[in-house]
C-alpha cells in the first residue's frame, strides 16, 4: 500500500468521507496522486451502476449512495478486514466517478 493509499484511510477513519475528498481532490490537482487504476467508460459504469443513458445528475447520485455505503462511522464497529475492504471500494468508486466525469 502506497503513502498516499495510507494517508486517505487515515483522513477517512479520523475525518470521514468529505475530508477523504478534500485530499483526493488536492493530491490530483497537485500531481502526488498515485496511479489511478486504468478504467474503462463499461467498467467504470458498471461499478456504479449505472446505465449508459444516465446524466451527470444520475451518475453523481450514485456515487454519493456508493461512498455512503462504505462510510468510516457506518463501518466502525466491524473488524479491519472490512474497514480495508470498505477503503478499496470507496477508491474503486471514485476512480470510477472520475473516469465518468472526465469523459
Amino acid at each position: 500500500m502506497s503513502s498516499h493509499d495510507q494517508l486517505l484511510i487515515a483522513v477517512v477513519v479520523a475525518g470521514g468521507l468529505g475530508g477523504y475528498a478534500i485530499v483526493s481532490a488536492a493530491f490530483n490537482l497537485f500531481g502526488k496522486r498515485g496511479p489511478e487504476p486504468d478504467l474503462t467508460e463499461a467498467q467504470a459504469r458498471e461499478i456504479l451502476g449505472v446505465s449508459w443513458h444516465a446524466k451527470a445528475k444520475k451518475i453523481q447520485s450514485a456515487y454519493h449512495l456508493l461512498l455512503d455505503k462504505y462510510r468510516p462511522d457506518r463501518i466502525a464497529h466491524l473488524d479491519s478486514e472490512f474497514r480495508k475492504f470498505a477503503a478499496e471500494q470507496t477508491r474503486q468508486v471514485t476512480a470510477a466517478y472520475e473516469r465518468l466525469r472526465k469523459g
